[in-house]
């Protein structure tokens, strides 16, 4: 019984180690940088495509995508959620 205690103890303890690896930075990233990403092409399993923006643009990307998610709840919730 000790023993389990004791492995969920140190499991506790390790578990926000494990969350984060990465070390976080206090500066902020410049908004003319250039970062590309793959995104996957719609319909396929196999086939992406590279997708670049500035950082700045890629923060407007974000928060349009953010808005149109809480914009698409809350008609769904006020339309009774679409079933």
């Amino acid at each position: 019984m000790i023993r389990i205690v004791t492995a969920f103890a140190l499991l506790a303890i390790a578990t926000p180690a494990l969350a984060d690896p990465a070390p976080q930075t206090a500066t902020t990233p410049d908004p003319n940088k250039v970062r590309c990403k793959r995104e996957v092409v719609t319909g396929s399993l196999i086939a992406s495509k590279k997708v670049c923006h500035t950082e700045a643009e890629w923060k407007e990307v974000t928060e349009q995508a953010r808005r149109d998610t809480q914009q698409m709840q809350s008609a769904a919730s006020a339309g009774g959620g679409g079933h």
